[in-house]
């Protein structure tokens, strides 16, 4: 295993006669616990009462296999669990890890075996099982293209819901997790994506009845809140014009807009149709130069912010 130490953790559950699950504990005990984890919770996190950050919501002083706590991956380690008071009992155990917001690392499970247990002769099928079969993410759109109104996700219906039934949708931006909604929302509004900044969604279907078990969906869109920036840094924004050593070139220096991807210098011979001009400079810094081989006209310059290419 490769853990995030005392933030995750693998914890084993066991439900006897068709009871509800709980953690048990290895003989010796769990190595460390989830003494890391803390409240309020990450948003959207799934399973649980949401005290706590890690996704099975399990609180800081339960047990679990972690670590290494000087990070990397660990070798092979062996636990038992004793289940001789169960006798004459039916039992179920599952493996549960449990992460906080971050998700890096894994788990690899081998050589499970079971001794002194009368066994079914086959594997069966979970309850939960399938997984929802989903397409995923139908678009990603700008609500108005000319103010901050948000990016609008929207998805079609999951063809099968799958061994758990209807669950939940969980949308995510640039990889984050940053909403869970019912089974019956077909749109999501983001109002928090930063504005005139590209960014990736995607949409899974997380089957119900506790399973949570997601769909196999990789689609991913782009899209992007355009708007107007900081209209108090344009105000104050001025081009400073130089001329290079040669007297070729006309050197314009802007101060730097809040936001701005992109500087555009808008340029005319009349200082009245400078603005609106269709004679500009683009530059990814606050700096242009124009070429005018010592013409001996006089020019007049703008400054605008321009965030990005796909943005007014």
């Amino acid at each position: 295993y490769e853990i995030e130490f005392q933030w995750d953790g693998l914890v084993i559950e066991l439900a006897e006669n068709g009871g509800a699950f709980a953690p048990i504990d290895p003989i010796g005990g769990y190595p460390d616990t989830f003494a890391q984890t803390q409240a309020p919770p990450c948003l959207g996190t799934p399973g649980g009462t949401g005290d706590w950050i890690n996704g099975c919501d399990y609180p800081p002083t339960q047990g679990c296999i972690t670590g290494p706590a000087a990070g990397g991956l660990s070798g092979w380690e062996e636990y038992v669990f004793d289940l001789s008071a169960r006798a004459g009992s039916t039992v179920q155990f599952k493996v549960k890890m449990s992460t906080d917001c971050g998700t890096d690392g894994g788990v690899v499970v081998d050589d499970v075996s079971v001794s002194d247990a009368l066994l079914s002769t086959e594997c069966a099928t979970g309850s939960c099982l399938p997984a929802p079969t989903f397409t995923g993410i139908l678009s990603a759109r700008d609500v108005d293209t000319f103010a901050l109104t948000g990016i609008e996700v929207s998805w079609g219906d999951v063809d099968d819901w799958g061994g758990g039934g209807p669950g939940t949708f969980v949308v995510y931006r640039d990889g984050e997790e940053i909403a869970t909604l019912a089974d019956s929302a077909r749109t999501y509004l983001d109002l928090d994506a930063a504005a005139n900044q590209k960014h990736t969604y995607q949409v899974i279907a997380r089957s119900g009845s506790g399973c949570e078990l997601p769909s196999a969906s990789t689609a991913r869109l782009r899209s992007e809140d355009c708007g107007a920036l900081d209209t108090a840094g344009l105000d104050a924004a001025r081009v400073n014009v130089a001329r290079s050593p040669d007297g070729d070139t006309i050197i314009l220096r802007a101060e730097p807009l809040p936001g701005a991807l992109t500087y555009r210098f808008p340029w005319s011979q009349d200082p009245a149709t400078v603005s609106g001009s269709s004679d500009v400079l683009t530059s990814g810094t606050p700096e242009a130069r124009h070429d005018v081989a010592l013409d001996g006209l006089n020019y007049f310059y703008q400054v605008e912010d321009a965030p990005s290419e796909n943005c007014p």
